[in-house]
């Protein structure tokens, strides 16, 4: 064998994707699931240690199905994830738990709550507790330690704020979905986010109403109502661009809907920064028509507005479309570019 076909024999040996700029290894360690990325352990011994300083971990449906099997997988799947955390070193940013819908994936407030707190002491930004098994638990408490939270995904949880509550200060955007409040929650929470830029949330049961004064930095807001009133949550925001609202709530066979739709009022200013809107609604409109009606004749600035109505397959439908179409487009327009 020559000197170079030796050579050509070892370059097939070399390990070239440890030899990779670290940046290049973060990158592609960012991108693997966590049991892939656990795994990498396995590789040599110079990866060995790698998996667990990457500032991110996501336990999601990929992870959750492996254990579909058990009769109660929450023990086991509680003992993975805090031996885990226990072995990461280094700052975690970004943590998402998104346990899946239909599933018996039971995690105890207990430990969710060692989780947060651990999470806090990290410097966690962007954090995510998606809880579609188990709907309603009391919401982690040491959630409120997270004081570097600059996003915050919570959803299926029993929302409260404790008294001493010192805001999450650096927070711009929030997503409160499928949760229940307890009575001025909401508003406390919301209020302690000065620098919030986008807020999602879904308000059901007999929550008709949310102040929104003290989110002056707001410019983007998705509301999903369960009711045909959207009296109140429209109050001060002087610095919304982008608004969407939904509301799919529909007409029983008996039902009437009420003749007069209710009266919107807000300072001529409040929507001058307007600029898109999506309004979405059932059978049950009329409302959504006035919101429309109101914010056309009070948005300077708009430039799209678009009204979404979900009915049936009725030969009826196209008629009652048509008719909405023609009172939307007569409706007095404070734009030019509406």
């Amino acid at each position: 064998m020559t000197l170079s076909e030796k050579r050509a024999n070892h370059g097939d040996h070399i390990d070239r994707i440890s030899d990779l700029p670290c940046n290049v290894i973060d990158g592609i360690l960012e991108r693997l699931n966590i049991q892939e990325l656990v795994s990498t352990s396995l590789l040599s011994r110079k990866w060995r240690y790698m998996w667990n300083s990457v500032p991110q971990l996501q336990f999601c449906e990929d992870f959750f199905c492996r254990f579909e099997d058990l009769n109660d997988p929450g023990p086991e799947i509680s003992r993975i994830i805090t031996e885990i955390l226990l072995l990461h070193n280094g700052p975690i940013y970004r943590f998402i738990l998104d346990i899946p819908l239909f599933s018996n994936i039971l995690i105890t407030t207990e430990i969710l709550n060692k989780w947060v707190l651990f999470l806090s002491r990290r410097g966690i930004k962007d954090l995510a507790l998606v809880n579609y098994a188990t709907f309603f638990n009391q919401m982690p408490s040491h959630v409120f330690s997270c004081q570097e939270l600059t996003h915050f995904w919570f959803s299926g949880f029993n929302v409260s704020v404790p008294p001493n509550f010192r805001g999450l200060k650096k927070l711009l955007v929030l997503q409160l979905d499928h949760n229940t409040y307890e009575f001025g929650a909401l508003e406390s929470l919301i209020s302690g986010c000065p620098l919030l830029e986008e807020l999602s949330i879904e308000l059901f049961g007999d929550m008709k109403s949310i102040c929104l004064k003290k989110a002056k930095n707001l410019t983007d807001l998705l509301l999903t109502v369960n009711q045909e009133s959207v009296s109140g949550l429209i109050k001060s925001l002087p610095e919304i661009q982008r608004l969407a609202m939904e509301s799919y709530r529909n007409k029983s066979r008996d039902e009437e809907e009420p003749d007069q739709p209710e009266e919107l009022e807000c300072t001529s200013c409040c929507l001058s920064r307007l600029q898109t809107v999506i309004i979405s609604t059932g059978t049950i409109f009329k409302n959504a028509m006035s919101l429309a009606q109101f914010i056309l004749a009070n948005s300077s600035s708009l430039t799209t507005l678009t009204f979404k109505i979900y009915l049936g397959y009725e030969k009826s439908d196209a008629t009652l479309l048509s008719s909405i179409s023609r009172d939307l487009s007569m409706m007095q327009r404070a734009s030019l570019k509406a």
